[in-house]
């Protein structure tokens, strides 16, 4: 009976500590230009990166990762590092089997965050086209979460049901994605076989955990007193211009056990 009980406790417990655990062998290194209109009508582009592997996935920006490499490789020279494009700090991970994936941000320290990954009900039509060399498919969607409607192109010549942000669900890697609006597009850049440093995909284990809520309120705080927030190691806990924070719990550190009293 108490190995059965054990056995049903693995069970449960393996779907929350399998992202966190997981790391995967990168099959396919996808680079995408993403293009955003912002209320005012400005444009901004960034290079993003899509990480395909054999059971996991993860979606960052290139242009960050370009940023901070070079900034390490000439610490010890003088460059203007203000002529490399910044990039978004977030990053998505995704296990194909499971409904959730892991959002991470970093704020002094990196958190992360699990959501309900979301469902797209596609509408694939015949229509075909080549994009960057690939054969594609067009499929239509609505997304409830984003009030968006998305129109994409996908290949089966990449047989992986992922695409950029949350977007997946299709027979085939999605090559270009733009929402109704035209104002959010993904277009396809390259995809190129894993060579170092995207051999492999693995989750930030120092990450803390917290929740999106949690995160945001710390956003605030920093947005509305910088100095105090960076004064108080990223407000893990406290009061910071009256924003409250409730310590997160840091992934890497199982709680405590109590001593018991020899009473």
């Amino acid at each position: 009976m108490k190995k059965q009980v054990l056995s049903l406790m693995l069970l449960l417990l393996f779907p929350a500590f399998s992202l966190l655990a997981q790391t995967d062998q990168t099959v396919h290194v996808v680079k995408y230009l993403y293009t955003v209109q912002d209320p005012t009508g400005a444009v901004h582009t960034e290079r993003m990166l899509l990480l395909i592997g054999k059971e996991m996935s993860a979606f960052k920006s290139y242009d960050k990762f370009v940023r901070d490499s070079t900034i390490f490789a000439k610490q010890n020279l003088a460059f203007d590092s203000r002529a490399l494009k910044r990039g978004t700090d977030a990053q998505l991970y995704k296990i194909y089997y499971q409904n959730k994936g892991l959002f991470t941000r970093t704020l002094l320290h990196t958190y992360f965050w699990e959501e309900d990954w979301p469902f797209y009900d596609w509408n694939i039509s015949p229509e075909t086209t080549t994009l960057q060399g690939l054969t594609c498919q067009k499929a239509t969607t609505y997304s409830p979460a984003t009030n968006m409607e998305w129109t994409v192109w996908f290949t089966p010549d990449v047989p992986f049901s992922v695409g950029p942000g949350t977007l997946h669900g299709l027979p085939g890697l999605i090559v270009k994605a733009e929402n109704n609006e035209k104002t959010i597009t993904y277009e396809l850049l390259n995809v190129a076989s894993p060579a170092a440093p995207f051999q492999t995909i693995e989750f930030p284990q120092k990450a803390v955990k917290t929740t999106k809520s949690e995160y945001n309120k710390m956003l605030e705080a920093a947005r509305k007193d910088p100095v105090g927030f960076a004064t108080n190691s990223g407000a893990l806990n406290g009061n910071v211009q009256g924003v409250n924070i409730t310590p997160p719990n840091p992934v890497s550190k199982p709680p405590k056990k109590e001593r018991k009293s020899g009473n």
